[in-house]
């Protein structure tokens, strides 16, 4: 999400982590405030613009098309084993997203309890997940990649680079900052 994307694109998406698990506690920290009674507002847009553009299409993007297919084209299952699990909990984070989606513009009780059920869920789906891929499969790609990764890198740079791309992450990132500093 830098200009200068690294060479090291594990050591890029972990980067993305970073900024991910930050956001992850901006939003249990306002999920807190919604449970309290605060109105839900435009803060909950803005926080599904960010984890359904800039975690999903963007992150999960590069993940899922470049770095996961590698590991495939270097003998990793696809159907099974820790990309399945991996491209599995995507799909769920994206079902809870949806949820939270739905709940837009609705400040009622139901949608309230919605609000914090689904996004409690989902933060702790997504901690769990950059723990996985963090600890065990950036790893086991880094291993089984090896010079490979040169290649990856070079797939996440032009992908990074697109300029409808990279306007648009940047406009989620400066809102992401934004949510960090409510």
């Amino acid at each position: 999400m830098s200009p200068e994307a690294p060479q090291d694109p594990i050591a890029g998406l972990m980067t993305e982590h970073r900024l991910f698990e930050y956001l992850l506690g901006a939003f249990e920290a306002w999920l807190l405030t919604i449970e309290g009674g605060a109105a839900v507002g435009q803060a909950l847009a803005d926080f599904i613009s960010v984890f359904a553009e800039l975690v999903d299409v963007h992150h999960h993007g590069k993940e899922e098309d470049l770095l996961f297919t590698a590991m495939i084209d270097a003998g990793f299952p696809a159907n099974g084993g820790p990309l399945a699990v991996m491209l599995h909990e995507h799909d769920i984070g994206r079902v809870h997203v949806h949820a939270l989606r739905a709940a837009i513009g609705n400040d009622g009780a139901d949608a309230r309890r919605s609000i914090v059920e689904h996004g409690r869920t989902y933060a702790m789906l997504m901690r769990a997940h950059i723990r996985k891929e963090d600890q065990i499969l950036y790893p086991m790609a880094r291993e089984v990649l090896g010079g490979g990764l040169a290649t990856v890198a070079e797939l996440c740079r032009a992908y990074d680079d697109a300029p409808e791309r990279r306007e648009r992450v940047a406009a989620l990132t400066g809102l992401a900052m934004r949510l960090l500093g409510r």
